[in-house]
């Protein structure tokens, strides 16, 4: 890291952590003021609405004494007409609010219904403690009782004639913690309220987008520690107390709601304006810091800045001095080492693109593996010798991708352990399946300080012994034909004396004798065997390739003569010519070798897959070439064998290529498409496993 990004980083590290303590004790102070603002009020909400709720007690309290205190209501006790008639006038009044006339035995004699709802009644009246026996008849009294969902607020006053104190009854005021109340509480408060009853919810004023009153769900609420609770996407800081009973008995609650997001609001304000301030400074003594660094530390970056440009392969850098302190000499120092690090560069570059030329153009395989025989590079020969692309070989171990045998794999690890090379003139091992080659092996090791790496180095030789051999096999065959020939010639003279021989034997015997007719049959042999002699020697003769007009049936015929008793015999043979006098030009004898090579071929397919009825099927025919505009000859030969496999019918004319093995040289069907093409013909191939081969030739006629 430079030095004025170090001296940058730290003064603004050490601002944003003073920044940042700073920030988060000012946002700490206003979240917590506004905190307590908010609970501050919401303690005062809670505390008016417990108010109001002692206050409506009260007022209820005050209707019933005024209620009892009326002369229209003690003078007119006993008219049930007149007291129902006071009471409608003052609904009004009475709003919201059930009242209940009693006699001085707690007898209902009149009930005024005002309100939605009524639970009192003479049962209820009965067991009413606020009118147990024992209490003052002349206390007023009220309360707050539970009947079923509904919390009904009760106040009672005695009803007595003030001129003589006489005790006539009892009023009772009924009204209810329902609706009415909450929405009057919420309209003089401010606020959101929900009455609960112990078992269930009585009401609420939160409202929903649909008008409909909705209960919040809500945790416990302890009296003086409210809670922030999001309500319709709102929030809401909500505290409660508890609704008791005259016995102090807890009956429900009431739940007070505030909105604070008009506070959460101005807190946000509050704490992005905090942040504003801080990122200024943040941004001011960042600028102030990249001024600072820069004038500091420029000498110095102009030498990293040389130094990166020499790290990519500059050496062209060169760096003015501006000073004549340490650092102008360190400027000179810099352009010295970067002249003399060009120099050797250049030179290093140079030998390393001659040896790396030295193994691309090597016509020997090249591969350098580590200790691990993991491969490391690889030249254009290599790939070529193993016939593996660069990307399959790379990185990967030696015996995963060239499957050597036992021994080298032992002489590999022995060249790592001694360091002494190891050679091999010829090697053979197959590397794919059915295809053994011969390969020049060397192993050794190079070591370049602590690493060691180990050379293969490869030639294939499959072709050049290939090629001696099928060299060594041509002069054999030549040497056998120059033998054949001298002996099939002897054989001719010899078989002349005895055809003589036998014609003068005729003459002595008497035609009408058995004898005679064994002397003619020995007769027709010779002179077959006589004929066979002539055609081997005339297939023998070497002669220059010279084009002549040949007929098709006969040399076919002759091969056949040739070869039919011998070569393809225990195969039924079947000659068809489809049309007369099939004439082309073609070397009579170049053609009958190719024929006999691919009369050969059918003989072997058949011999392999011995099947109870093979056969070969010659058919000669006269055809309209469009392509060339004229006849030609279509000669096939076709055989119910073993067929030819199809990845291999692509490759089946070429040099060298046999699916025989070692018994097959790759020569025979190169020189068939050779000697085809020589005669101005072309040759194709069609076969199916285990059904057959056709070999289909054609001529100009």
């Amino acid at each position: 890291m430079r030095i004025r990004t170090q001296y940058i980083i730290s003064f603004i590290v050490l601002t944003v952590i003073s920044g940042i303590l700073t920030a988060y004790a000012a946002i700490y102070s206003i979240s917590q003021k506004y905190q307590e603002l908010a609970e501050l009020k919401i303690s005062d909400t809670r505390k008016n609405a417990e108010s109001y709720l002692i206050e409506y007690n009260a007022d209820l309290t005050r209707k019933a004494l005024l209620i009892s205190e009326m002369e229209e209501i003690t003078n007119h006790f006993d008219d049930i007409d007149a007291l129902q008639a006071s009471m409608n006038s003052k609904s009004y009044f009475l709003f919201n609010t059930n009242v209940f006339l009693l006699d001085k035995d707690k007898k209902i004699i009149l009930t005024f219904r005002n309100a939605q709802e009524m639970v009192l009644n003479q049962e209820i009246i009965d067991i009413l403690p606020l009118l147990a026996p024992g209490n003052n008849l002349f206390l007023r009294d009220s309360g707050i009782f539970p009947f079923g969902k509904s919390l009904c607020l009760i106040a009672k006053t005695p009803l007595v004639i003030p001129n003589n104190f006489e005790h006539k009854g009892y009023i009772l005021l009924e009204t209810f913690l329902d609706i009415e109340f909450a929405d009057s509480l919420h309209d003089r408060l401010g606020c959101d309220i929900i009455i609960r009853g112990l078992n269930a919810p009585i009401t609420t004023t939160f409202i929903d987008k649909e008008s409909q009153r909705v209960f919040p769900s809500l945790p416990v609420i302890t009296t003086g520690k409210p809670q922030n609770i999001k309500i319709m996407g709102q929030n809401y800081l909500i505290d409660s107390f508890p609704i008791t009973d005259n016995s102090q008995k807890v009956i429900g609650t009431i739940q007070v709601a505030i909105n604070i997001n008009d506070i959460l609001i101005a807190k946000k304000h509050a704490i992005r304006y905090i942040l504003y301030v801080l990122a200024g400074v943040v941004f001011l003594v960042v600028i102030f810091s990249l001024l600072a660094g820069k004038r500091l530390t420029r000498s110095i970056s102009k030498l990293s800045s040389s130094a990166k440009e020499i790290s990519k392969g500059n050496f062209n850098v060169q760096i003015h001095p501006t000073s004549t302190d340490e650092i102008g000499q360190l400027s000179h120092v810099f352009n010295d080492m970067t002249h003399s690090l060009k120099k050797q560069r250049n030179e290093i570059m140079e030998l390393t693109q001659f040896f790396e030329k030295v193994i691309e153009n090597a016509p020997s395989a090249i591969i350098i593996y580590n200790v691990t025989s993991n491969s490391i590079t690889l030249n254009p020969s290599a790939q070529r010798v193993f016939d593996i692309p660069e990307s399959t070989i790379l990185d990967k171990e030696l015996f995963e991708i060239i499957p050597f045998p036992s021994d080298l794999q032992a002489d590999f690890f022995q060249v790592i352990l001694t360091g002494s090379p190891i050679s091999y003139n010829s090697y053979r091992f197959s590397f794919h399946e059915n295809d053994e080659r011969i390969y020049r092996l060397t192993f050794y090791q190079v070591s370049q300080g602590e690493n060691i790496s180990i050379i293969i180095q490869a030639e294939d030789l499959t072709k050049n012994v290939q090629m001696e051999e099928d060299l060594m096999h041509a002069q054999k065959m030549g040497t056998l034909g120059d033998v054949l020939s001298r002996f099939t010639h002897e054989f001719n003279n010899l078989m002349t004396g005895i055809i003589g021989h036998i014609s003068l034997l005729k003459k002595t015997l008497d035609k009408d004798k058995k004898s005679f007719d064994r002397i003619l049959k020995m007769e027709e042999l010779s002179q077959q065997a006589q004929h066979l002699g002539k055609n081997i020697l005339s297939f023998s003769k070497k002669e220059k390739f010279e084009i002549e007009k040949v007929d098709i049936k006969d040399v076919i015929d002759s091969i056949l003569n040739l070869v039919e008793k011998t070569v393809l015999k225990g195969a039924n043979i079947e000659t068809k010519y489809f049309s007369p006098n099939l004439y082309i030009t073609a070397n009579r004898e170049k053609l009958q070798l190719a024929l006999l090579n691919l009369l050969i071929n059918a003989r072997d397919a058949l011999l392999e897959c011995k099947k109870e009825n093979p056969f070969i099927l010659i058919t000669a025919v006269r055809v309209y070439d469009e392509a060339a505009g004229r006849n030609s000859i279509r000669l096939q030969i076709s055989d119910n064998g073993t067929g030819i496999e199809k990845k291999n019918l692509p490759r089946i004319f070429e040099p060298y290529f046999t699916t025989k093995g070692k018994k097959g040289t790759g020569l025979g069907l190169a020189t068939v498409k050779e000697i085809i093409e020589a005669c101005n013909g072309t040759i194709s191939v069609e076969s199916i496993m285990n059904e057959g081969t056709t070999f289909s030739m054609h001529f100009p006629e």
